[in-house]
């Protein structure tokens, strides 16, 4: 024990004593649990990592191969449920409380520890599960410090909960540069009540800093609201900030900037409290606690308790299905993550990505050459993977993926906040991130634009992630899904311009989108946030959209018309016999006395005209011109650079070097003069000659990836997953995810860690967001 204590480092101040690095095993035992010792942990005593008795042995073995390291001592601890005193309730309409200090697990639980050795590393992996207890409570006088320290060290997933109830605000400049138009002190007594300026509502009231005006706020779930508090920002514009009176208290606040369109914060809340006794004569003091839920606690409260219809047709309950191989497992909210846990329920359930993400980590064993798995992505995706499709009956009442949100969003400032967040734009970042999600969302798609002047196309590939559609205003049925999607990809000629290389002009043109590939997840996004004429304000629909439960891409493909004439990239490719001047144009000019070649000229460089005034200008502003009346040559972009390669080159040579080697680095290099010289320095006995192989490697290495497949026609495409979304707005509200194994089988409803049949889809229709149609 003494060698222990005298090899242990610093001990952090923040431990990972959760969760098992590997797994979501813990260390609670509740009273209904048999076996006291059935969940426990073992904090390792050389790295502070925390792992779960099975393994230990995979903890050791990376260790002894990144580090060349045993690390055999660990403090194995476990916590028992204590017994609740008789008569001891709950209180029933008790407020949520989300500003709070961490929680003491000690008032609920009694935790238990022993000090443990394993056997030193050996070929023999029985051996590395043998230990010695060398210390333990029922055998200690006194607990050791360094336990001591490790027991009172603050959980990360503690911090992380304390976090998740907190909303990061920022400061403006309407804060920064706040002016007050009050010419004398306006007398609030919040204690005798205060109502709307327009209505009789005395609760959800905002007051505006500027002017003292106490308007009502917006309608929320299960709070009333007439907007007059915002119609008073829309008369005066420069009255941007107002704070909400029942969210007041010596600690609490909420402020929000109009002209922002955000809560957000003063810097120095004394600052606050001083403006609101002066200009008001409310003493922040004053008062006990917020008389109101703040922003904060009415959005995560809804987030956490806001249900999609979990009772059946005739009223009744649904039943709660298990975890397990049949319907694989839920994710628990960790405050704001609804939106992550729909997305995740959507990529584990299709086979084609989960083979995919297995094959890009290796298979679904953990490396032994990673020390720290917390910090590693493929980690845990594989410890995400073995829970929901290996080993979902381990976890009865699912499991919180903090860990994993914590790797998957490091350093991305939205994501990584406690914010609620849009599941579509966490889904493209997800594309971005990860390879393997790309791999089967993303597709081909085509951009063609038709020159409505001459008549040449143009096509742009670019990657697609999915398809946006849009609802239709003031139809409130028998909208098609289908029909949306057709309306996503018909022509569009709506002020399009464009730089046409053969009329060398900006021209009109007619922009139409299709299918070059097909991806395996087809992923349809509807938007549903339209504009509320009113008081123009972004709000969400709920106008229902009736779905197809199959659907196929025949009409959306790239379908390349004969005779359409490709235009050239740039006006540098284009060869003389490849400019056709406008005939009618050419032959009025030549009639002013012009020679044929001068005009075909004038027309080329004032961009073919369909009236022959520019033109005209041109030739009398270039009369003079020595070649004016010779045949028009244009050099090719190939050609030009040739020539400048040329010339470089015989100015390298000056330096000592070999012609054709500075012509081959020039080549390779772009032209870049300085790193074609470091090239031929790096390589002195290349023999200057382009080789096929080195040709074909720098063509290869220009290549956009290609995504998806190429055989679109007569594939069929079955919907099984929907993200749905309740609330009025896309940044706040409740994501859930609805998925079918066929599309002739009931619907489940994944709502975070409950998991139902449902026998409705009525939600479907009304709420949902994302549809996810699977290539059959």
């Amino acid at each position: 024990m003494d060698d222990i204590i005298a090899n242990i480092a610093d001990i952090p101040n923040v431990i990972s004593k959760d969760e098992c690095i590997y797994c979501f095993e813990n260390c609670l035992n509740h009273l209904n649990t048999q076996n006291t010792h059935q969940h426990t942990l073992n904090v390792c005593l050389k790295c502070f990592q925390t792992v779960c008795p099975r393994h230990v042995t995979l903890h050791r073995q990376a260790a002894f191969v990144c580090q060349d390291s045993q690390h055999d001592s660990y403090l194995h601890m476990w916590k028992q449920e204590k017994a609740k005193p008789e008569g001891q309730e709950e209180q029933a309409n008790k407020k949520l409380k989300l500003e709070v200090v961490e929680l003491n697990e000690a008032d609920t639980f009694d935790t238990l520890w022993e000090v443990i050795k394993y056997n030193a590393m050996s070929d023999n992996e029985d051996e590395l599960g043998q230990y010695e207890v060398l210390s333990s409570l029922a055998n200690s006088e006194s607990i050791p410090t360094f336990i001591n320290k490790i027991l009172n060290a603050r959980s990360r997933a503690a911090m992380d909960q304390t976090h998740s109830w907190e909303l990061t605000l920022n400061t403006c400049d309407h804060i920064k540069n706040f002016q007050p138009e009050l010419e004398e002190q306006i007398k609030l007594n919040l204690s005798e009540g205060v109502k709307c300026k327009d209505c009789d509502l005395t609760n959800n009231l905002w007051l505006c800093l500027h002017c003292g005006n106490v308007g009502c706020g917006r309608e929320q779930v299960g709070i009333e609201g007439h907007t007059h508090a915002l119609a008073h920002y829309d008369s005066h514009k420069t009255h941007s900030l107002a704070v909400k009176l029942g969210s007041l208290s010596p600690t609490t606040n909420d402020v929000y900037c109009y002209s922002c369109d955000d809560e957000v914060r003063f810097t120095d809340n004394n600052k606050l409290s001083q403006l609101l006794l002066t200009l008001f004569d409310i003493n922040l003091a004053q008062i006990g606690t917020a008389q109101e839920k703040t922003l904060t606690e009415l959005q995560v409260e809804q987030n956490m308790q806001w249900d999609f219809r979990m009772t059946d047709s005739q009223g009744k309950e649904f039943v709660l299905l298990p975890n397990g191989e049949k319907y694989g497992l839920g994710l628990q909210n960790l405050g704001n993550s609804c939106y992550m846990n729909s997305i995740l329920q959507v990529l584990f359930h299709d086979s084609q990505w989960v083979d995919t993400m297995v094959d890009s980590c290796g298979g679904f064993e953990f490396p032994r050459d990673v020390m720290f798995p917390a910090t590693n992505l493929r980690c845990q995706w594989i410890k995400l993977y073995r829970a929901v499709k290996l080993e979902p009956e381990l976890y009865p009442h699912g499991i919180k993926p903090t860990s994993f949100k914590r790797c998957i969003t490091h350093g991305n400032e939205e994501f990584s906040s406690q914010r609620q967040q849009d599941a579509m734009e966490f889904f493209t970042y997800l594309m971005d991130r990860v390879d393997a999600v790309g791999d089967v969302t993303q597709f081909m798609l085509m951009d063609k634009l038709t020159c409505n002047q001459c008549g040449g196309v143009k096509y742009t590939e670019q990657v697609g992630n999915s398809i946006q559609v849009s609802l239709p205003e003031g139809i409130h049925e028998g909208v098609n899904i289908t029909n949306q999607i057709k309306q996503y990809f018909q022509p569009n000629n709506d002020d399009i311009k464009f730089d046409c290389t053969q009329c060398h002009t900006s021209v009109n043109a007619t922009k139409e989108l299709s299918m070059d590939t097909a991806p395996d997840l087809l992923v349809v996004n509807v938007m549903r946030m339209q504009i509320d004429k009113t008081n123009w304000s972004v709000v969400k629909t709920s106008d229902p959209l009736e779905y197809d439960d199959k659907i196929t891409l025949n009409s959306f493909i790239t379908n390349h018309t004969s005779g359409e004439v490709i235009l050239p990239e740039d006006r540098d490719d284009v060869s003389n016999n490849e400019f056709i001047p406008h005939a009618d144009v050419l032959t009025q000019l030549v009639e002013m006395g012009f020679s044929k070649e001068a005009c075909t000229k004038a027309m080329y460089h004032t961009g073919n005209p369909i009236q022959g005034d520019v033109a005209v200008q041109w030739l009398f502003e270039h009369i003079e011109d020595p070649d004016i009346n010779e045949p028009l040559i244009i050099e090719s972009k190939k050609e030009n650079n040739g020539n400048e390669y040329e010339s470089k080159a015989q100015e390298m040579t000056q330096m000592g070097l070999s012609y054709s080697v500075c012509l081959k680095a020039l080549k390779l290099n772009k032209g870049d003069v300085n790193a074609s010289v470091e090239w031929v320095f790096a390589h002195p006995d290349d023999d200057g000659v382009m080789e096929e192989e080195e040709e074909e490697e720098e063509t290869k290495s220009s290549d956009k990836k290609v995504y998806g497949h190429k055989e679109i026609k007569g594939i069929e495409y079955e919907l099984l997953d929907v993200v749905c979304h309740k609330g009025n707005s896309i940044q706040s509200g409740h994501y859930v995810e609805f998925h079918r194994n066929e599309v002739n089988e009931p619907w489940i409803l994944y709502n975070d860690e409950k998991m139902v049949e449902v026998d409705s889809i009525e939600e479907i229709k009304c709420n949902g967001y994302i549809y996810v149609y699977r290539r059959v």
